[in-house]
């Protein structure tokens, strides 16, 4: 069973909201809510420290906190512009996508019955909330719904610095590749034959995702 340690603290460490007191009014309208990193605990899961349904339940949690700040009163009445992400589906995705890939290496058609309409069900979660929202928007609110990305399962990828190098636009010292190890501050770069090169700035969620 996932359980939730929570250190609640009448006013925060540092003043991250702005005005100052934002964060201690949202907090005492909703209760404590998530501040840094990642919330949804995608390691644990991934560390096997505790299971799909556990993971689910984590989510929840995180999800709801959301749902709280965008529909509180206190957070959007008297706001010229008012902000909220909805991390929770791509987090969500990365762990469960392969109960809907039947290709992927760790799929498992058990848990797929189960868990695979998940996804669907968060997204239908998403515009039941969207819908309320609009119900309380005036025709003088401009509202805009955003995704930076989609998902899908991930079979290939493109390295960009392999690229840059076939096309002599990336030069490296000592015989080194692309595909290798570039060094801290990428000092196996020879920066007097180089023109584009590509910084990483992606991360590896984890062994059980699928994009």
């Amino acid at each position: 069973m996932f359980r939730q340690l929570t250190l609640i603290r009448r006013r925060p460490f540092s003043r991250f909201s702005s005005p100052a007191d934002y964060s201690i009014s949202l907090r005492k309208n909703i209760g404590p809510f998530s501040t840094l990193g990642m919330a949804e605990d995608h390691n644990g899961h991934n560390n096997d420290r505790f299971d799909e349904l556990d993971y689910l339940a984590n989510c929840d949690l995180i999800f709801q906190e959301r749902e709280k700040m965008i529909i509180s009163s206190s957070a959007v009445s008297a706001r010229d512009f008012f902000f909220i992400l909805f991390d929770t589906p791509d987090r969500f995705q990365h762990m469960f996508w392969r109960f809907r890939d039947p290709k992927h290496p760790l799929y498992d058609r058990d848990l797929a019955a189960q868990l695979g309409p998940l996804i669907g069900d968060l997204y239908r979660r998403c515009d039941t909330l969207l819908g309320s929202v609009l119900e309380n928007t005036d025709q003088d609110t401009l509202l805009i719904v955003l995704s930076d990305h989609g998902f899908n399962s991930f079979r290939r990828a493109f390295h960009t610095n392999t690229w840059l190098w076939q096309n002599h636009l990336l030069a490296l010292k000592d015989g080194k590749r692309p595909d290798e190890d570039l060094g801290d501050s990428f000092a196996s770069v020879d920066w007097s034959r180089t023109s584009a090169y590509a910084g990483r700035v992606g991360r590896n969620l984890s062994q059980h995702e699928g994009a």
